[in-house]
């Protein structure tokens, strides 16, 4: 997978990641490569007025348990950073 991170507001990012990393594994001498990290993508739904929803359409659940109780589908996609 490959992805950019764009940050209009600054370049912050990879510092705080880089200080989560010392913080998590209480060693300053590792980097934000080869480290594990999980991306969460959520889908919210909304209905034809702009309501957010909170279950599929014509049923009465939701169709996968979530860890935000807004999104009707999430995906984790775990991954390293190589570059």
């Amino acid at each position: 997978m490959e992805f950019d991170v764009l940050e209009t507001n600054g370049i912050t990012f990879l510092e705080r990641l880089r200080q989560a990393v010392w913080e998590h594994n209480g060693d300053r001498s590792q980097t934000i490569n080869g480290q594990n990290y999980l991306m969460v993508i959520r889908f919210y739904g909304y209905d034809d007025l702009g309501n957010l929803v909170s279950q599929a359409p014509g049923t009465d659940a939701k169709p996968e348990q979530t860890s935000d109780p807004r999104a009707l589908v999430e995906k984790f996609i775990p991954f390293q950073i190589t570059k």
